[in-house]
């Protein structure tokens, strides 16, 4: 076998290592002794790689790390520099399979410094990506962005989309376990429109799945629903049913979340029923490979019996004695098949106990929602007896106190006919007074009308806050960028109410203890919810102490909790203060 021919056939068998590794081996054997005898070690050090490799997943680490370290030292001698990154690599994979992380990643930064120098790309974005993936297992999550970045980029430049998707997976994982989920749903997005381009509809399943899990982590319970159905509908046209179980274990739990209970336990049940019929059809296929097992040897043993009985008594003897061993197999079989049923009886009585645990959640669940109902109800008749006694008092301004200042005015008034028979030194007196008097009649009229909600009346949620944001940017207390979604549906006076005042209440607290000099106040919609953003610039806080010293946070969580919203703080002292409203419509 020359040169030519023996390299085909290590190639051949590294391309059947992992189908064939014990046929594999025998040849490889074969071949290290014919390189040995060509002094070829090139092709030595690819025997020993090749070994290393099998025994590696043949569970046999000693035997493996032996001949990959083999394989290293021999590429390093004689200069295969290339190779030799490849033995560092499958050293690394071996060493991280061991839980010896800190000596596999020795290894695989010894492969990037070689493969660095030679600077094809296409050999660094495997190792990249390899890299980020390790330190993604290891949560050194900074490190895992930097290598999976780096991948991305070549993937990039190469008009890889399999890999560029690949890549936005990975990046969406690392900063979903970074609690980031905004930049995860990101780079989940970017995946799945990377498979759709590449035509995997298939693939598709997980970015799918993940968005989904970002969502229902997020509290926007009706898109994770969304998108656990879209991940259903991929199971059903592709027929791939490995993530269907999760698919309908997370569905189950987005009913409970929605309240829907008779749906959630459907689902539960549902996925309960999944679970059974897979468990069914692992159970049944082991009775088959234990039925077909069995009856082999009983074809078998019959054959001998037959022979035996022919030849002498003696054997007949031996015969019966294996039949009864053959009886005593398939006793012991049958009991198998018992204990393997009771098994499954447990599983499922202990499934449906958990499932019973859960539609007790159900229905305490449904009793909150009732008791909230009702509190919303007492807060809602509160709320009108204040309306209807602020009427009252603005009504009083109006007609008894702006009357008696109109009068006043109107006396003024004629006086100011005779002004020319007072001396001209009074004149600037009489004009102070005047003016003064003016500006109390408008300021009656102005409390009167807020008093009675005039301002939400007359100009709306939208016209309120502009009309808010104009009087601080003019006042010159703080620069305010309000942006309100047109999408957003007009309110009931009551709801545009509450919001109002929760929005004064969040900037009374900024003008009092804040320092701010600029505010952003945005009114978006986000599905089914008013999403409120609101940034300051200001001194910021340390959130445990405001809600200690009841900085204003008590009144504006139970106004947002008596609307079914959530209110999340993010607040940093020396880095000014985010606050997030969400809000059903």
């Amino acid at each position: 076998m020359d040169s030519t021919q023996l390299e085909t056939a290590i190639n051949d068998c590294s391309g059947i290592k992992y189908d064939e590794p014990e046929i594999v081996k025998g040849k490889l054997l074969k071949f290290l002794k014919l390189s040995e005898v060509e002094k070829s070690p090139y092709f030595k050090s690819k025997c020993y790689s090749i070994l290393g490799e099998i025994y590696r997943v043949t569970a046999k680490p000693d035997s493996a790390q032996i001949y990959l370290e083999n394989a290293l030292e021999i590429r390093m001698e004689f200069g295969y520099s290339l190779h030799a990154a490849s033995s560092h690599e499958y050293l690394s994979r071996l060493l991280l399979s061991l839980g010896e992380d800190s000596l596999g990643l020795v290894h695989l930064y010894k492969s990037l410094t070689i493969k660095k120098q030679d600077g094809n790309p296409n050999y660094l974005k495997g190792l990249y990506s390899g890299l980020g993936n390790v330190h993604f297992n290891l949560e050194n999550y900074d490190s895992a962005l930097f290598y999976h970045t780096q991948a991305l980029q070549i993937y990039i430049d190469q008009n890889d989309t399999e890999g560029v998707a690949t890549a936005y997976t990975n990046l969406g994982n690392i900063e979903y376990n970074n609690d980031r989920l905004e930049r995860a749903i990101f780079y989940y997005r970017l995946s799945r429109a990377k498979y759709l381009e590449l035509g995997a509809f298939g693939r598709t399943i997980s970015p799918v799945i993940d968005l989904g899990v970002c969502k229902y982590e997020l509290g926007q319970y009706d898109s994770a629903l969304y998108l656990f159905q879209e991940a259903e509908r991929i199971v059903e046209q592709t027929g791939n049913f490995e993530n269907l179980d999760y698919i309908i274990l997370s569905k189950a739990e987005v009913y409970v979340k929605l309240n829907y209970s008779d749906s959630a336990v459907s689902m539960f049940d549902e996925y309960i029923s999944y679970r059974d019929s897979v468990y069914s059809i692992e159970k049944q296929v082991a009775i088959i490979d234990a039925t077909a097992e069995y009856e082999a040897k009983y074809q078998t043993q019959e054959a001998q019996q037959k022979g035996q009985f022919e030849r002498t008594e003696k054997e007949k003897f031996q015969a019966e004695d294996a039949n009864k061993r053959l009886t005593i197999y398939l006793l012991l079989s049958a009991f198998g098949i018992i204990a393997i049923a009771l098994f499954f009886w447990r599983r499922n009585t202990k499934q449906k106990s958990k499932l019973n645990s859960l539609e007790v959640d159900v229905k305490n669940q449904e009793i909150n929602t009732l008791l909230k109902t009702q509190e919303a109800k007492s807060y809602a008749a509160l709320l009108e007896g204040q309306n209807a006694e602020r009427e009252r008092i603005a009504q009083d301004l109006h007609d008894q106190l702006g009357g008696t200042l109109a009068a006043v005015k109107v006396h003024f008034g004629l006086m100011d006919q005779k002004i020319d028979e007072i001396k001209s030194e009074n004149r600037d007196l009489f004009d102070k007074v005047n003016g003064m008097l003016s500006e109390a009649v408008q300021d009656v009229r102005r409390i009167s009308h807020d008093l009675a909600s005039g301002r939400i009346s007359k100009l709306g949620l939208k016209g309120a806050l502009e009309d808010l944001a104009t009087i601080l940017n003019t006042a010159k207390k703080m620069e305010v960028d309000f942006f309100m979604d047109d999408s957003l549906p007009e309110f009931d006076k009551k709801k545009e109410q509450e919001i109002y005042t929760i929005i004064q209440e969040i900037i009374s607290n900024t003008l009092k203890h804040a320092n701010a000099q600029t505010v952003e106040l945005q009114l978006n919609r986000n599905d089914k919810m008013l999403n409120i953003l609101y940034e300051d610039n200001g001194i910021g806080f340390v959130l445990d102490n405001a809600r200690l010293n009841g900085l204003g946070l008590t009144g504006i969580n139970n106004r947002v909790e008596k609307l079914g919203g959530t209110v999340n703080y993010d607040s940093v002292i020396g880095r000014g203060t985010i606050i997030i409203i969400n809000i059903p419509l």
